[in-house]
């Protein structure tokens, strides 16, 4: 355990820095890690980043800048997941964007965060969105030819803590959805199973409709 000497918004930053690891997977507290990550390693050999876009990119928060318009080809990376190789290229980056964060006493660090990557050198890895997922909807509605999500990433994860106790993802997600989310792990090949079979999107659409309107309210409510 290592104490932090600055408290502000994002110590991720300061932490990072710190991090005495050649290679580092850094994950926010809001998610939960349902199936196997450690490929994300495996990147870190070749790249010096790994990271995923935002999901909701028509969003207003996804679409604000730091200091110069970026094209919608380059969108935000979400921070809540990243893995980092450590050199010297990686180690500027991070200082800078603590830096930035700190002198302009900004509010979020995403703007930052993509202005950086794209004016560096870096060796960026894009991880596909089930290594992040925010948006329950590209799963609940995946089929067997679609790949499991990996990892789970939802506020509710924080703002429904009893104490430092953190609610279960079928708290946070519902019963219908992490049966879902079982069914599609169990068909993924790419975890070395493949032995389920997860509901084809037609069936999976006639199912929720028989779940039943409160149900589907509390799950769009979830999504958002």
């Amino acid at each position: 355990m290592h104490p932090l000497e600055k408290s502000w918004f994002r110590p991720k930053f300061e932490a990072l820095l710190r991090n005495r690891f050649e290679k580092t997977i850094y994950l926010d507290a809001d998610l939960v890690v349902i199936a196997d990550i450690s490929d994300v390693f495996w990147l870190l050999d070749r790249f010096d980043v790994a990271v995923a876009h935002i999901q909701n990119r028509n969003a207003k928060f996804a679409r604000a800048f730091w200091n110069v318009p970026i094209p919608n080809a380059f969108p935000q990376i979400n921070g809540g997941v990243m893995g980092f190789r450590k050199n010297a290229a990686t180690t500027q980056l991070l200082e800078e964007c603590k830096k930035a964060l700190i002198e302009f006493d900004l509010s979020a660090d995403q703007p930052v965060l993509r202005e950086l990557l794209l004016e560096s050198d870096l060796r960026i890895a894009i991880l596909p969105p089930e290594y992040n997922l925010r948006k329950p909807s590209l799963a609940l509605f995946s089929g067997a030819s679609e790949p499991a999500p990996r990892i789970l990433h939802n506020s509710d994860f924080h703002k429904k803590m009893r104490g430092l106790v953190p609610p279960s993802p079928r708290q946070v997600y519902g019963r219908f959805f992490m049966r879902h989310v079982g069914d599609l792990l169990s068909a993924d090949k790419t975890l070395g199973r493949g032995t389920g079979s997860a509901l084809p999107t037609t069936k999976l659409v006639k199912k929720l409709l028989k779940w039943g309107l409160s149900d589907i309210r509390g799950f769009v409510r979830k999504s958002k």
